[in-house]
């Protein structure tokens, strides 16, 4: 493809994402205690597309910063990065994606960059939110299949919070395995061609697993048999239990259990969309109706008009639009109980397992549970 005629001219921003890494590759073996292997399977050229695994922001740090060659990354267009990472991702640039939507024009910026011989890198899971239960997404099979790009797997090893101990100076360890080169996705014939991509995804993920260092695998082991119990009572003034109505009966309710026990999800919220969700975060002080009405329709009005596919997109169509259906039931009920004059106690339970282990694990509540 001519540059002239590239969705995405490729490379760009030279001074700029020269300066960055040039910064980096001094700041990191002076912040951080970096061990870095598998260097020489890193091709002599484009195109390519690195893929990583992703629980931290340090993972885009040393992709970024070591990688042989300026990268044209894909990050999240829907969501802006926490301080000081905003900022520096906005002077390197990214291609944003739009994610819980189907974003054409992120997909064919990144595949011109291929088409271009250039290097990609990207986080085949989409994001952090629900560690042990990620899945792979397909646009990463799909855009080697289409530029017949190799995809090169690498593995981190960064605990959570390595960018915070990173800034206060230390010195977290972190690690880099680069593997293998892996071919061109290619796809069998007479195999549904959804059905074909999401197999290489899963393939494709399969291998940057394989190369995480433990402990931190432990962090990734799939979660299995999760269940939920969501422990429900209506107040009247006097402290009296109260029957809920049939009609503002919580039907969802394992689907609003899980959405507080993904605390990622209310970091959010809270954090990157500057949502006030205090209320959803403690459950544990009993917040009052009113709290919970004000910390609720924010978040319907946000996943309504802006971003339709924001649960959908992290957890799959079936279990996120469970998860949006459990908060408007609660937000019906908690609008009752504040008309009403009445009291809520919500008090979710979660249960699993690791896969693997016997032990059943349980949580009663979702600020002391465990943060994947």
């Amino acid at each position: 493809m001519d540059e002239g005629e590239a969705a995405l001219a490729y490379p760009r921003r030279r001074l700029s994402r020269g300066l960055l890494r040039g910064v980096g590759r001094m700041l990191v073996p002076l912040l951080t205690r970096t061990q870095i292997t598998g260097m020489e399977h890193f091709p002599a050229s484009g195109p390519l597309i690195i893929v990583g695994n992703h629980i931290a922001t340090m993972e885009v740090v040393l992709m970024v910063v070591y990688a042989p060659w300026q990268l044209e990354m894909l990050g999240a267009g829907d969501i802006a990065a926490p301080p000081p990472m905003d900022a520096i991702s906005r002077l390197y640039g990214f291609i944003p994606v739009n994610r819980g939507n189907l974003d054409r024009a992120a997909l064919t910026k990144a595949l011109s960059v291929l088409q271009q011989g250039g290097i990609l890198g990207l986080f085949p899971e989409g994001g952090i939110w629900d560690p042990g239960a990620m899945e792979a997404k397909r646009g990463v099979a799909w855009l080697s299949y289409q530029s017949r790009a190799p995809i090169l797997p690498i593995g981190f090893g960064s605990p959570d919070g390595a960018l915070r101990d990173t800034l206060r100076l230390k010195r977290p360890a972190l690690s880099m395995t680069v593997g293998k080169l892996i071919p061109p996705v290619d796809l069998p014939k007479g195999s549904p061609r959804h059905e074909a991509l999401q197999r290489a995804a899963v393939d494709i993920l399969d291998a940057v697993d394989r190369l995480i260092p433990e402990p931190f695998r432990q962090q990734r082991m799939a979660i299995a048999d999760e269940r939920f119990e969501l422990g429900l009572r209506v107040l009247d003034g006097a402290g009296q239990p109260l029957t809920i109505p049939p009609s503002l009966a919580i039907v969802h309710s394992d689907g609003l259990c899980k959405v507080f026990y993904r605390p990622a999800i209310l970091r959010i919220f809270a954090k990157d969309l500057h949502l006030p969700v205090a209320a959803l975060q403690h459950l544990d002080q009993d917040p009052s109706p009113e709290a919970l009405v004000s910390a609720l329709s924010p978040v319907l009005q946000y996943i309504t008009d802006q971003n339709p596919g924001f649960f959908p997109y992290r957890f799959g169509t079936a279990s996120g639009l469970s998860m949006e259906a459990g908060l408007r039931e609660l937000h019906a009920l908690a609008l009752w109980a504040r008309d009403a004059g009445h009291r809520l106690q919500i008090r979710p339970t979660r249960r699993y397992r690791r896969e693997g282990q016997e032990e059943e694990i349980v949580e009663l509540m979702p600020e002391k549970a465990h943060v994947w």
